[in-house]
């Protein structure tokens, strides 16, 4: 929607809808109304937008919506078939992104980007809960939703206008005001190594890369949210979720959670490590050809290690979740080859006594037009985490990113 105010509502409204399925990071389980009604939303959330369309004789916008939709579609699927990644039930290889979440939000983000928020708030809320769906069922991981989620937000906003408009023309007084952004980045995250151990003190300790790796590289997705204050400040949040399943078998007695897993038997193994940032960022240098930010910020971080096996005789299952809040700094340097390319290097991270990490990156950003760009890039990631219940120490040496963005 046009106007600075709108949008700003908008995106935060989509910050707050993942977090709301984030929140719900250890309900797996199978609840067949929640699984058949995220099946019923995902069709009846596009058909009504197409049908409202004719309702209102809107035959631009049923042009619109077919536009969206069929790009959302083929870029899901398109996905699909290149990435091959497995499902968390490992029933197919075809989990990301996730088919219902791009539905159910195509259907949404038109009716909201057409017919305005009145109409759109309640629409991606169903949206939202087909997403909780298809996590909470074991269809898919969090990365998926966020990645079919984010397909549909962005060919919506590509290819959807108002259907009534009424607005200024968006930042025609001042074109260089920075704007409210949303950006998608997702690609193929390589496992260096996956410590554990539980309890901290006292537990067996285990190396999750050494298991199958049935998904590795995996492909994962995150969504990020910024929000501008004024020219020099602004704030960023991010949702970037990791997710394995895997088989595995330990060389000797394995202790974890207070259960004893035999040694030579397939053990399943569930990884979760969800993170959600915020994050203020103060421009120290903005000109033509360089910026540079810095900034703190605060990461929540949630990890769940679960370990199932089953012999002859019994089944051994034990899950542990932990959680802990960090403090970090950021720093973001930009160097601008021209108007449309930049290169950009940024790193973000801590050291305590107990728990650490390091998230740095670098990119060749394209800006397109105005108001989308598009990257590149190889990232850097490790955490380690030491509690009384969970030491996790994870290292992925190579992350390589695609993104895209829109300002509003």
């Amino acid at each position: 929607m046009c106007g600075c105010r709108t949008s700003l509502r908008t995106i935060v409204l989509i910050l707050l809808i993942f977090v709301s399925i984030f929140s719900q990071r250890f309900t797996y389980g199978k609840d067949d109304w929640i699984e058949n009604t995220g099946d019923v939303l995902q069709i009846a959330l596009p058909v009504g937008a197409g049908v409202s369309t004719l309702i209102l004789k809107d035959w631009e916008g049923t042009k619109q919506f077919a536009k969206a939709f069929g790009a959302s579609w083929l870029t899901t699927y398109a996905l699909k078939f290149a990435v091959g990644k497995m499902r968390p039930n490992g029933t197919a290889r075809n989990s990301f992104p996730s088919g219902h979440t791009m539905g159910a939000f195509a259907g949404a983000a038109f009716i909201d980007n057409r017919y305005g928020h009145l109409y759109g708030y309640p629409a991606y809320a169903l949206a939202a809960f087909t997403g909780f769906s298809r996590v909470h069922s074991d269809w898919h991981f969090l990365d998926d939703v966020v990645a079919g989620a984010s397909v549909s937000l962005l060919w919506s906003w590509y290819f959807v206008t108002p259907y009534k408009k009424t607005d200024i023309a968006k930042y025609e007084e001042d074109p260089l005001k920075p704007r409210p952004k949303y950006t998608w980045s997702f690609g193929p995250a390589l496992l260096g190594k996956n410590i554990v151990r539980v309890p901290a003190e006292g537990g067996t300790e285990f190396n999750l890369n050494n298991f199958n790796k049935n998904d590795d590289p995996t492909t994962t997705a995150n969504a990020i949210v910024t929000l501008p204050l004024n020219q020099k400040q602004e704030l960023e949040f991010v949702l970037a979720p990791f997710e394995s399943r895997d088989v595995g078998q330990f060389s000797e007695p394995l202790s974890f959670a207070d259960k004893t897993f035999p040694e030579n038997i397939d053990t399943r193994s569930s990884w979760r490590y969800y993170t959600l940032q915020g994050v203020w960022l103060y421009s120290i240098v903005n000109n033509e050809q360089l910026k540079f930010q810095g900034g703190i910020g605060l990461s929540a971080q949630f990890t769940t290690v679960e370990l199932r096996m089953v012999t002859n005789t019994d089944t051994i299952e034990a899950k542990v979740d932990d959680n802990v809040i960090l403090p970090y700094m950021r720093l973001v340097f930009a160097y601008h080859l021209s108007r449309k390319f930049s290169v950009i290097a940024d790193g973000q991270g801590i050291k305590l006594s107990n728990d650490s990490f390091l998230d740095t990156g670098i990119s060749l950003m394209w800006n397109f037009n105005p108001d989308w760009h598009a990257a590149v890039g190889y990232r850097f990631y490790a955490v380690e985490i030491s509690t009384d219940e969970l030491f996790n120490q994870v290292q992925y040496p190579s992350i390589f990113g695609v993104s895209f963005g829109h300002s509003f």
